[in-house]
């Protein structure tokens, strides 16, 4: 069976149960997860219960322990967290609400370390990391839409206020607390950008094409958030219908989540 190739787009204005069927970004997922023998695998692997984000309470207060995340380097990849955030970075899912399964994925820490040539692409070692979740936590999910809210992102009443870049070669942004600039930006692209930080996620549905040039200036909040490597924060979103003529409403719609039909609490011994 084919592996799915969904990177944060919409599959356009097919209903599906009734209504608009959307793909967020859950990338190589086969409506089986199969075995891992065919994928990629790393020549080391060394993985191992490492404790509870649940630490106690302080004052009947809930304490949680830090968490160490994915760390890249030439041949070698080291983590200490909840087995979601293995799923989350296998899968290239940005949002824990497209991941369907056990609570304890949330909590049971997982230490682990893994060794492969140095020139392995990042999207190499999480084929890789399917590959680990399927031979040690015994991994089998599928996709399947759950209607949920989401925003649609259209056109105000006034009109798009967009630049188009006549001739892109590619496109570049910077962000930072109040400012957005890019060069080369599809609608699709700040879709998915404000997908990352609203409430819910959020469907391009203005039905326009072509790469844009986006400046973009508000009051920032106080409480930054990191997208695509770069700070950004919510006040973009009172900006869009003033500084480019579009807006988000109020959605339901089928979005595809991941489902975990089986996975184990402890992973096969090193």
């Amino acid at each position: 069976m084919q592996l799915r190739q969904c990177l944060i787009k919409s599959i356009g204005p097919a209903w599906f149960f009734g209504v608009l069927a959307v793909s967020l970004p859950i990338v190589g997922l086969a409506q089986s997860t199969p075995s891992g023998s065919d994928k990629p695998a790393f020549d080391v692997v060394s993985v191992k219960p490492g404790g509870s984000t649940f630490a106690g309470l302080v004052f009947d207060t809930p304490v949680t322990q830090t968490s160490q995340g994915f760390q890249y380097s030439k041949g070698r990849v080291t983590c200490n967290m909840p087995l979601m955030g293995f799923v989350m970075e296998a899968y290239s899912i940005p949002k824990t609400w497209q991941v369907s399964g056990p609570d304890w994925l949330n909590f049971e820490k997982f230490d682990f370390q893994a060794t492969m040539p140095p020139e392995t692409s990042k999207e190499t070692v999480r084929q890789m990391l399917q590959t680990m979740l399927a031979e040690r936590f015994g991994f089998k999910a599928h996709l399947e839409p759950k209607q949920m809210p989401v925003y649609g992102l259209v056109v105000s009443s006034g009109g798009p206020k967009l630049v188009e870049v006549q001739k892109p070669t590619g496109s570049s942004s910077a962000s930072g607390a109040g400012y957005l600039n890019a060069s080369g930006m599809t609608i699709q692209a700040i879709a998915d950008m404000l997908s990352h930080i609203a409430d819910r996620p959020v469907v391009d549905m203005t039905e326009i094409k072509g790469r844009y040039k986006i400046d973009l200036k508000w009051v920032p909040d106080a409480d930054p958030v990191r997208v695509g490597g770069v700070t950004t924060d919510r006040g973009i979103l009172r900006v869009l219908d003033e500084q480019l003529g579009l807006k988000l409403v109020a959605r339901k719609m089928a979005i595809e989540i991941l489902v975990i039909d089986h996975v184990e609490k402890t992973p096969t011994p090193n």
